[in-house]
């Protein structure tokens, strides 16, 4: 499995898992609001970086989302968020994943020189 191949695996057992947290029921209601207030955002015509600028003002809405689903899975109850890990195989410490989703995005130089 190439590492980009990996990569995108591992956003989508993301996905999964906070999807399957998402319709639990012992996970707070409040909780959920996370990912639902994530969605509000990149539908609403108010943004940080307007959408109309190239690939930055998709970024931050695509960022937002990615931050504001991993603040979901990470302020989860740890026992829940464990028992979905492992189901998907996922490694149970959400730090060494992150390590392999690190998104590298020096190659956006907004710079005019």
């Amino acid at each position: 499995m190439t590492p980009s191949h990996n990569r995108w695996h591992l956003l989508w057992q993301h996905g999964v898992l906070a999807w399957r947290l998402f319709r639990d029921e012992h996970v707070s209601p409040f909780l959920k609001m996370i990912p639902i207030a994530s969605l509000f955002y990149i539908v609403s015509p108010v943004d940080i970086l307007p959408d109309v600028m190239p690939i930055a003002g998709q970024l931050d809405d695509v960022g937002l989302f990615l931050l504001a689903l991993q603040t979901f899975i990470s302020l989860a109850p740890q026992d829940i968020v464990d028992m979905y890990r492992r189901q998907l195989g996922l490694s149970p410490d959400l730090e060494e994943d992150a390590d392999i989703i690190d998104v590298d995005a020096e190659w956006l130089d907004f710079d005019e020189e």
